[in-house]
């Protein structure tokens, strides 16, 4: 009976999928879409820009992965995560990594942003020209386990920030910034 489930456990799970990899906005949609819907798996590359200029962003199911102790950027008129959605660091690296966001107008995520690595965690950086929301998902930088580093999570907002979501920088150090000018 156990080599029948595990034959049975093969063929139904199939192989991986290979996520296609980006490194420019066009990557991820084309560049006359107002708004970018991404819908999909991408593994970001690292030292990127992504530069939707005014655009705004929608990302409605999928996870953005970006890479090991690299840095990824993006720029967009507004950027929405909704709730499957999120950007995911691989923890596999020395950090989490570096996520830069910087926005004309809002954000708003009910999504999560995972920037956990060992032995540090990663850091995160929300810069926009309008409000900043996390309702719902979380948004963590910290280090899996206690004897990690910490990450950095930043916020910079000229409208209001609401954090209804957790927030992890958690490890041997932590940090969070919050500022609204």
């Amino acid at each position: 009976m156990s080599s029948l489930a595990i034959v049975l456990m093969i063929v139904f799970t199939g192989p991986a999928t290979a996520r296609d990899s980006a490194c420019v906005a066009e990557d991820l949609c084309e560049s006359s879409a107002d708004p970018c819907l991404i819908s999909t798996d991408f593994d970001l590359e690292d030292g990127c820009l992504f530069d939707f200029g005014s655009r705004g962003v929608v990302l409605e199911r999928g996870v953005l992965l970006h890479p090991d102790d690299g840095s990824v950027s993006l720029r967009a008129g507004s950027l929405t995560i909704e709730r499957y959605a999120g950007f995911q660091g691989r923890e596999a690296g020395e950090s989490g990594g570096l996520l830069t966001i910087e926005l004309e107008g809002d954000l708003v995520s009910e999504g999560n942003i995972r920037l956990q690595g060992q032995p540090s965690g990663g850091s995160l950086q929300i810069e926009t020209g309008g409000s900043i929301t996390l309702s719902k998902g979380s948004v963590s930088a910290g280090g899996p386990v206690r004897s990690a580093n910490g990450g950095q999570i930043g916020f910079k907002a000229e409208g209001d920030i609401f954090i209804g979501a957790p927030l992890d920088a958690l490890g041997a150090r932590r940090g969070l910034d919050v500022a609204q000018d």
